[in-house]
């Protein structure tokens, strides 16, 4: 490569970096397991989260605090709309005490995860979701 195409690819990179290539948009994801993983049961889940600040719901809700949420786990199940009170009830596990792992067992097969973000009284957010599809090799 040239000095031009270095020189080229050096102002690249510092306007990349100047202006910002990661996004400041809050967002909720999988650390663990990933989209398309093929794996044996139990799994191990583990969530994180940019530009949003994780914590336990508070014992008295007067107002959601804002941006401040916690995690729920949907098994097998989709995003919820924007709004949406999160059920407290299968297929949504709750992570209110501010916790971001968790060990499932899973039959053998496909299934769909997702981890939801919702504020102090458990409504969804805008984006904070994200779903991915993992497979469960028999034991043996």
């Amino acid at each position: 490569m040239d000095n031009r195409y270095r020189r080229w690819a050096g102002i690249v990179i510092l306007a990349m970096v100047s202006v910002g290539c990661g996004s400041d948009e809050p967002r909720v994801y999988f650390v663990q397991p990933q989209d398309g993983e093929t794996l044996t049961s139990p799994v191990e889940v583990v969530f994180g989260s940019d530009n949003v600040e994780i914590g336990a719901v508070p014992d008295e809700v007067d107002q959601p605090r804002p941006d401040v949420v916690h995690y729920h786990l949907g098994y097998n199940a989709e995003c919820l709309p924007p709004g949406t009170v999160i059920p407290q009830a299968d297929p949504w596990i709750h992570f209110g005490d501010g916790g971001n792992e968790i060990e499932v067992a899973m039959e053998p097969g496909v299934h769909r995860l997702s981890v939801q973000a919702g504020d102090d009284e458990h409504r969804t957010l805008e984006g904070l979701c994200e779903t991915i599809e993992i497979t469960i090799e028999p034991e043996g």
